[in-house]
Parts: structure tokens; C-alpha cells; sequence
């Protein structure tokens, strides 16, 4: 039996592909949790090179079951909210050196 989805979600064309992007945090969890098995795979493009093809984000059916599986405990509640200071930190630091060239208006290297 096919869930249904009564959450809020935007859709965007590639193509003529159609994809949906889900924000709703209940929905997030019900695909990649409790319903996996019916979403295992990702977006197949062919547009990547060797290297970026072979990535995490692009595996597919049982390699990326496979990875997903060693991947999910180090994302725990518990291990994220370790990370959370870290990140906000770092935030906030990235933040305090864009605002310089903001008020400036001068243009910078945003890869430096």
C-alpha cells in the first residue's frame, strides 16, 4: 500500500523530468526512514564525470544500500548535536569575513 502524502513539497523540471523537493521534516524522515525500500535510489544523470559518478551522492540500488547502512549511525541525533557547535561556529565565522566585502560592496573570490 502506497503512503499518502499530505505535506507541503515544490516541484522543478529538468528536462522533462519532474522532481519534487520535500522540506517537511515528518516527510524527510518517512521516506528515508520508515519507507527506504520504495525511494533506495538517486537521481541517475549521466552528466557527471568518472570521478563525481563514483561519489556517494550518485550510488545506486544495492552499493548505495550498502554505504546508506554505514553511513546512518554517524547522522544519530546524538552525534549531531555534537557537530551543531561546530558548524554554527564555523558559520559564524564564514559570516564575520563575507561581511566585510558586504559593506565594502567590492568583489572578492568566493572560492579563496
Amino acid at each position: 500500500m502506497r503512503p499518502e502524502w499530505h505535506w507541503e513539497s515544490e516541484r522543478y523540471y529538468l528536462g522533462r523530468r519532474m522532481f519534487i523537493v520535500i522540506s517537511e521534516p515528518d516527510m524527510i524522515r518517512q521516506v528515508l526512514v520508515e519507507n527506504f525500500s520504495n525511494f533506495s535510489n538517486r537521481m541517475a544523470s549521466s552528466l557527471e564525470s568518472k570521478p563525481v559518478a563514483k561519489s556517494v551522492l550518485f550510488l545506486r540500488d544495492t552499493r548505495w544500500e550498502e554505504v546508506r547502512g554505514v553511513l546512518t549511525p554517524a547522522f544519530s541525533p546524538e552525534k549531531l548535536s555534537e557537530v551543531t557547535p561546530l558548524i554554527s561556529q564555523a558559520c559564524d565565522l564564514l559570516l564575520t569575513h563575507l561581511e566585510r566585502y558586504a559593506d565594502s560592496g567590492a568583489p572578492f573570490d568566493i572560492q579563496r
